[in-house]
């Protein structure tokens, strides 16, 4: 109940994007801590874009600001399904759920990378075949990155759809 929703913020930090763009930046800050280690920690129908209307602590504030808008999940299904994507390659990959920080200085690698870009690889967690390359584009136009090694590389994740199976190869 306290502070804004992640939808919230990103409006108030960003009143002159569009929608569209909001919801780019939502997904980026979703997979961002769906891809990390450690336990993630989900706001209550974040997968629609929960919003409590721009208050920022609303515990004192009426059921029409802390309700769920059960509307906004049709609404924003793209959005649920990549949620539920990201949700589904955490669960099937160990290597996003390290149990301590030994494994992760292990088998964590930060790449060097573009501004406003975060990029590692994940050696597999108990499976030497794993090899997982994560890369956040907080730009507004794709850019280029150097991957460790030669393709083929299966995309699991990417700006539209998010899953455990490849969306294609490169």
């Amino acid at each position: 109940h306290d502070n804004h929703t992640l939808w919230d913020k990103l409006e108030l930090t960003n009143p002159g994007d569009s929608e569209e763009v909001r919801k780019q930046m939502h997904k980026l800050s979703s997979s961002i801590l769906l891809t990390s280690q450690g336990i993630p920690f989900l706001h209550a129908g974040q997968e629609f874009m929960r919003t409590k209307y721009g208050d920022h602590n609303s515990y004192k504030s009426p059921d029409s600001i802390n309700q769920m808008d059960w509307l906004r999940r049709a609404a924003f299904n793209n959005e649920v399904d990549y949620m539920k994507g990201l949700i589904d390659l955490r669960k099937k990959y160990a290597a996003f759920r390290m149990t301590s920080a030994e494994q992760i200085k292990k088998q964590v690698s930060f790449i060097d990378a573009p501004k406003n870009v975060v990029a590692y690889s994940i050696k597999g967690n108990g499976n030497k075949n794993e090899y997982f390359m994560v890369t956040h584009n907080a730009n507004r136009e794709a850019v280029d990155i150097t991957l460790p090694s030669k393709g083929p590389w299966k995309v699991l994740v990417d700006g539209k759809q998010a899953g455990s199976k490849t969306l294609y190869v490169v």
